[in-house]
């Protein structure tokens, strides 16, 4: 989890809006350091109503892939970074 937060709110501890979801979210990276990392870049800076949409997306199309995991976030983030 610390790794996952250093990620998504440049520090180790979470904002306490985003527990429940983070709670929720880290698992689908099954402590994969990269997925965690990638999974927090591509959420940092977003509101929790885009995390609760990437939350349901992961729900509704799961995979036990972690490169798959990791290719669906950080294609994600590059386009939006486009």
């Amino acid at each position: 989890m610390e790794l996952f937060n250093l990620y998504a709110f440049n520090h180790k501890q979470r904002k306490e809006d985003f527990k429940e979801l983070s709670e929720q979210l880290v698992p689908y990276m099954k402590g994969h350091p990269l997925a965690l990392k990638v999974l927090g870049c591509f959420l940092f800076g977003k509101t929790v109503c885009e995390w609760e949409s990437e939350l349901r997306r992961l729900q509704r199309y799961p995979t036990d892939d972690i490169q798959v995991l990791i290719s669906r976030f950080s294609l994600n983030k590059k386009r939006k970074d486009s």
